[in-house]
């Protein structure tokens, strides 16, 4: 068995998807369409703490862990007082601490972090590294986790030691040392039987630290259970889905209507059984009542770089580039308003001097989802003070359109217990949803989060190629507030 600390981690939410990492990888499927972009940022992160140090030597990344480890020996008896990504095996355990001090005490271990805030995981990976140097005889001193500060505001330049913090959490590892004695025991011996794969059920683990690669393998494969089904309507884990479950009841078709459930849950069994659309129209009237014209339907784009690159900004705070805005009239009448940013300027400034021309302070402003977009205007208003009263109002008069959706009071068989503003767009809209399908390299909304900030290295046809995607985007994003607040009026 060889296993790293990321493997230890899966094992920890779920044995058998260790045992599918090392003896059937092909069943499972990466949830993660951004690696690239974290490892990108993991290592802009990585450089930047090294700077917290001086005087180390690099064990470079390679395919030959043996190479990795003699090198991390050999500088520990060259007396090397700092070592980055040293590497230690112990029987067949590898891992690589990131930072690696020596002193006459011991040695200190410092993990580094890419976000914001800790959780058991990393503890428990850490935990692993504790183990391995001990068994190999080495006296540890303390392990720490370096961290960004989301509390640091950059000035004119990058101050690295306020941009980071270290905490120390050498009690808080050394508590798992049982546990992981234990859970390693455990792991060797399921991952010795190369045939048999762990029986192991679904459930609150599938969820419980990340995403799970084995999902599709063993919901969908195994255990044939339909994209929308008893777990959609009750909460994983909950009484009454345990309930069903232990029945072999996964599909709503199959829910007995002796079953009790509120009132709720039996609207939406019952429409889903019957195959048709469901409207709270009493519901939907009282939200429609809230909206005053003008109505400004409002759609932004952001990124958020880790590392705060502007001044005034804290790290992965979300900075806004681009809106899009159709005024739509009570006459029927809509206007359309739209910003897109330079590439090589900070872009608050423009986008919030343009937003207040644009959207009175007293306007209705309708959004989808909006929180991200309120705490986006809400972060605007510290650097920006002299407009930070008419931020305030906009946000104050902002109301979200997928209230009505996410509290049920329209439902759909084809959104399958979804709400988001695609899934809506797909089941009421298809001649906008084929309009997202025709912007190719933008269609999906995590790519859009990312273009943004690579402009600045792009060629002049290129670049000019990407704005009009972005305003496209955009505008169609907008847009379909529009045709969605139009679906619920013919209600």
């Amino acid at each position: 068995m060889t296993l790293s600390k990321h493997l230890y981690t899966q094992g920890i939410q779920c044995s058998k998807l260790l045992w599918l990492q090392k003896h059937n990888r092909n069943v499972l499927k990466s949830q993660n369409s951004n690696t690239f972009i974290n490892v990108e940022t993991d290592n802009e992160i990585k450089l930047l703490a090294y700077k917290l140090f001086q005087n180390a030597v690099e064990i470079v990344n390679t395919s030959d862990v043996s190479q990795m480890i003699s090198l991390t020996q050999k500088s520990l008896k060259n007396d090397v007082k700092t070592i980055y990504n040293a590497t230690f095996k112990y029987e067949d355990i590898v891992i690589n601490v990131d930072v690696l001090t020596k002193s006459e005490d011991g040695l200190s271990l410092y993990h580094i972090e890419n976000s914001l805030f800790t959780d058991i995981t990393l503890i428990q990976s850490l935990a692993v590294q504790y183990y391995v140097l001990k068994q190999l005889g080495y006296e540890i001193k303390d392990i720490n986790n370096i961290k960004l500060n989301r509390l640091y505001q950059r000035g004119n330049t990058l101050e690295i030691r306020k941009l980071f913090k270290i905490h120390n959490i050498t009690n808080k590892v050394i508590q798992l040392e049982d546990e992981t004695i234990t859970n390693l025991a455990h792991f060797k011996t399921i991952l010795t039987d190369q045939n048999n794969e762990p029986n192991i059920d679904i459930g609150k683990h599938c969820d419980s630290h990340h995403s799970c690669e084995a999902e599709d393998y063993c919901w969908r494969i195994q255990k044939k259970i339909p994209e929308y089904s008893i777990f959609n309507i009750f909460k994983l884990g909950s009484k009454k889905q345990k309930q069903l479950y232990s029945k072999g009841i996964v599909k709503i078709e199959d829910i007995p209507n002796s079953f009790w459930m509120t009132a709720k849950q039996e609207e939406l069994v019952e429409h889903y059984k019957l195959k048709e659309q469901y409207a709270n129209k009493e519901a939907i009237k009282t939200f429609l009542d809230t909206l005053n014209y003008p109505i400004y339907h409002f759609f932004c784009n952001s990124f958020h770089h880790a590392i705060p690159n502007f001044k005034e900004s804290n790290p992965y705070e979300e900075i806004p580039f681009q809106y899009s805005i159709h005024i739509e009239h009570e006459n029927g009448k809509i206007e359309y308003k739209e910003y897109l940013s330079p590439d090589d300027i900070d872009p608050r400034y423009e986008f919030t001097r343009k937003l207040c021309e644009d959207i009175p302070q007293d306007a209705t402003v309708l959004g989808y989802n909006i929180n991200s977009i309120q705490n986006i205007l809400k972060n605007l208003a510290s650097p920006y003070s002299a407009r930070s009263e008419h931020l305030h109002n906009i946000n104050k008069n902002m109301k979200d359109l997928m209230m009505p959706f996410e509290e049920k009071h329209i439902v759909s068989p084809s959104m399958k217990g979804y709400y988001d503003k695609r899934t809506v767009v797909q089941s009421f809209l298809p001649e906008i949803e084929s309009s997202y399908s025709k912007l190719e390299e933008i269609e999906n909304n995590k790519k859009v989060l990312h273009i943004f900030p690579k402009m600045n290295k792009m060629e002049k046809a290129q670049k000019e190629k990407t704005r009009d995607y972005l305003k496209e985007y955009s505008k169609l994003n907008s847009l379909s507030s529009v045709k969605i607040l139009e679906k619920l009026k013919e209600l």
